[in-house]
């Protein structure tokens, strides 16, 4: 089992492409921490060895609650590993002493050089936040911190895209993760096209590299397991709302509990009822649905495009075109 906590809704950053849209300006207090961690621990939801990642917004503006919460589970003798994906822009050294004590597995946005981060990734004045950013990259690393980078890609970035993974590994990192703006509707058929030179470049390049993890060149092949719907990982709102994954948080549709209540199992056997069997679809044929999560993520499909049975076309193209370095 794994918790994903959201310990706030709100961020200081205004990127151009976040699928959060409006802020609800949600956070979590001392009492309903308290209160998370009981329904934790009342329902065993997370043993040693758990996993749980804190999520946002940006969380380390919630740093405080972030601590809280891990030291009360160590004194509950429940040693847990924890993940975190920030924007970078608020590392002070409290906190990066705190990441490096409680082992967090850090995930740091950033999609590029500056001309390429800063065409979505600004802050609420529209100032670039760049320097700032690749700074406190640098300096985890003076600290033996080397962190994920997440780096999202649109129809205007797609054409940089070798551009951004030559500039991100020219800063030290070797864990890299391009992921599309599944809710851009302006990919183009060119687009597609161009998104194939863009990750075959990249292959070219560092395809041989095993220093290097980049997940649009991974050559391992493995069958996507099926969604749980919140049997077997489960994300927490700042409301104390439980839901099946990120980006059904905030959908009442989704909506599988609270901490007050517990777990509405019957809502969950009702979602996996609806949404465990595709309609006849396009993927019926393709050789690649059971290692895309085109096909294994229904939830999204309906989220993004209003119908489960609608597979993001962005993600079907990324699947076949690794399949075919393969």
């Amino acid at each position: 089992m794994s918790v994903t906590l959201w310990v706030t809704n709100e961020c200081n950053l205004k990127c151009k492409y976040c699928y959060e849209g409006e802020k609800e300006h949600l956070k979590i207090d001392i009492s309903k921490v308290n209160d998370i961690i009981e329904f934790i621990l009342h329902y065993n939801y997370i043993k040693d060895g758990g996993m749980v990642s804190f999520h946002g917004g940006e969380p380390f503006l919630e740093f405080e609650i972030i601590k809280y919460f891990i030291k009360r589970m160590n004194n509950e003798g429940i040693r847990l590993r924890y993940a975190l994906t920030t924007n970078g822009t608020i590392l002070s050294e409290d906190i990066i002493r705190f990441v490096i004590e409680n082992n967090i597995e850090l995930t740091i946005s950033i999609d590029g050089n500056k001309k390429i981060n800063d065409a979505n990734r600004i802050d609420y004045n529209g100032n670039s936040v760049f320097d700032k950013v690749v700074s406190n990259i640098r300096l985890l690393l003076t600290r033996g911190v080397n962190s994920r980078v997440r780096s999202t890609f649109n129809s205007l970035t797609v054409k940089y895209l070798f551009d951004s993974v030559n500039f991100i590994v020219s800063l030290g990192c070797d864990c890299l993760v391009l992921a599309p703006d599944e809710s851009d509707k302006m990919f183009t058929d060119q687009d597609m096209v161009t998104l194939e030179k863009e990750i075959n470049k990249i292959y070219e390049k560092y395809g041989n590299d095993d220093n290097l993890a980049i997940n649009l060149i991974d050559k391992s092949k493995c069958i996507k397991s099926r969604c749980s719907f919140g049997e077997k990982s489960i994300n927490i709102n700042s409301d104390g709302n439980l839901y099946p994954c990120i980006r059904t948080v905030g959908k009442k549709e989704f909506l599988i509990g609270n901490i007050y209540k517990g777990v509405d199992y019957s809502k969950i056997e009702s979602i996996s009822k609806e949404y465990s069997m595709f309609d006849k679809i396009i993927c019926d044929s393709c050789t690649n649905k059971d290692y895309c999560d085109g096909y294994r993520c229904r939830l999204v499909n309906k989220v993004i495009n209003g119908d489960k049975n609608s597979p993001l076309l962005i993600n079907c193209v990324i699947e076949n075109i690794i399949n075919s370095l393969r």
